[in-house]
């Protein structure tokens, strides 16, 4: 009876525990543009990589705008698209952003971990599974 309590403790314990981190999703705080910081000092990195969301008006969905520069040949490389975010609750709530391109057949998805006014969390989904996590600082709203 006491391994089963333990048991069923554990388990609820572990269920909690994952879900925690999802929590931190404050979806109207996409709007703004977003730099990309290195994880440990939280300082922007030598290339550059941001990404400016809107709202959307109306029935359209939102657009962004994705800048990089390569930091050796600071050339700056510029896309555009729309985006839609949403859950899935076969995945306990976790909040996804799926951006399609305007100019290829292209999407892609991250799973957003912590959204604020200030600090955004995700991790891309590649063909070789989840990117490691990347960390962005808002610089405008």
């Amino acid at each position: 009876m006491k391994k089963a309590f333990f048991m069923a403790a554990v388990t609820v314990f572990a269920m909690t525990g994952c879900e925690k981190e999802h929590y931190d999703v404050d979806l109207p705080q996409i709007a703004g543009t977003w730099s990309l910081v290195d994880s440990d000092s939280q300082l922007e990195t030598d290339s550059k990589l941001t990404y400016t969301f809107d709202k959307g008006e109306g029935n359209e969905l939102p657009g962004y705008t994705m800048v990089t520069r390569d930091a050796i040949s600071g050339i700056e490389t510029t896309h555009t698209g729309t985006y839609f975010i949403g859950t899935r609750e076969t995945e306990r709530g976790r909040t996804y952003i799926t951006m399609f391109d305007d100019e290829v057949d292209y999407a892609v998805e991250f799973q957003v971990f912590k959204l604020t006014s200030r600090n955004m969390k995700w991790k891309e989904l590649t063909d070789n599974g989840w990117s490691d996590m990347k960390m962005f600082v808002k610089v405008t709203d």
